[in-house]
């Protein structure tokens, strides 16, 4: 598998598309219509103009600039929640062997908690979380990321729009605990699932996981609602109150034959160890703090 997949659209594309962009950003200013809003308009119009200077010194500085480290730049598009960001920033140090600063992977993390809760928006409980997505991509892009990951599986239900919204890869993680599964546990059948509702209705791992020619494994409704509980306890910092609702949720899906469990919301890990079971517990933060570690390095290719 490639360490990291390119964008297909090709760098004349691009700059075609960037001065067919502000051409029409300069034709939208219809100065003649009596609706006309000059302030709005201009300002409008400068922010887009910007931000596609910004983006364009960035592709030609890629292009034509030799890196000064020996790493690409992670973006973290985090904040949901905040703690299971600062977990991913945690093992991706811990996975690095680091005599001095510099041998440390770059990160630029947008801890944004602003963006609407996921669950919420999917049971059509409360707003689209999409927008600022997108909105914390792009600046992680214009900041100088070269790829994106995010720490959140529930986010991944919106991963194509979000992927498709920046010009630089963006890792599915999703994809990458599937293929952790398949590469480390072959003779696995049935996936035991610890996830958000929103994740469940929307099937982000269960697609994936019958896709792998395995059978995903959900908790019954009282088990899953202690599971959400659990979830929002920990973000409230509950985690010695939600410890024992989730241990039984995972007892439960191991009686009814999980060979392996996925705590795949990124809040659990920070409560559930290994070690307490006697099937192996999944933890995504630690299969994505791996993949940066990966992808992070400029030796070898990269391409697909």
């Amino acid at each position: 598998m490639a360490l990291l997949k390119k964008k297909s659209i090709k760098d004349d594309k691009i700059d075609e598309n960037r001065q067919m962009g502000l051409f029409e950003d300069l034709k939208s200013l219809d100065l003649f219509s009596d609706s006309f809003d000059g302030t709005k308009l201009v300002t409008d119009a400068i922010n887009g103009f910007v931000g596609k200077l910004e983006s364009g010194i960035r592709l030609t500085f890629n292009k034509n600039c030799s890196p000064s480290s020996s790493f690409r730049t992670a973006g973290v598009l985090g904040g949901m929640g905040p703690e299971a960001t600062l977990d991913l920033h945690k093992k991706i140090l811990s996975k690095t062997d680091a005599e001095k600063d510099q041998d440390n992977i770059p990160l630029i993390i947008f801890n944004n908690p602003q963006i609407p809760d996921r669950s919420d928006f999917i049971l059509n409980k409360g707003d689209s979380p999409l927008e600022e997505m997108i909105r914390t991509a792009r600046s992680l892009e214009r900041a100088g990321a070269d790829f994106i990951v995010i720490p959140c599986n529930t986010a991944h239900h919106f991963f194509d729009k979000i992927d498709s919204s920046v010009e630089i890869e963006t890792i599915n993680l999703i994809e990458e605990v599937t293929d952790h599964i398949n590469k480390n546990y072959p003779e696995s059948e049935n996936i035991g699932l610890l996830i958000t509702t929103g994740s469940m209705e929307t099937k982000v791992y269960s697609n994936f996981i019958r896709k792998s020619g395995r059978t995903p494994l959900l908790p019954e409704k009282n088990f899953q609602e202690n599971v959400m509980k659990s979830i929002y306890g920990i973000k409230k910092g509950e985690k010695s109150k939600t410890k024992v609702k989730l241990r039984r949720a995972t007892e439960h899906l191991i009686r009814q034959g999980a060979d392996l469990v996925i705590m795949g919301c990124t809040e659990i890990p920070l409560v559930l160890e290994n070690d307490e079971f006697p099937v192996p517990l999944i933890d995504p933060v630690d299969i994505l703090a791996e993949k940066v570690k990966e992808v992070s390095r400029y030796e070898g290719s990269y391409s697909a």
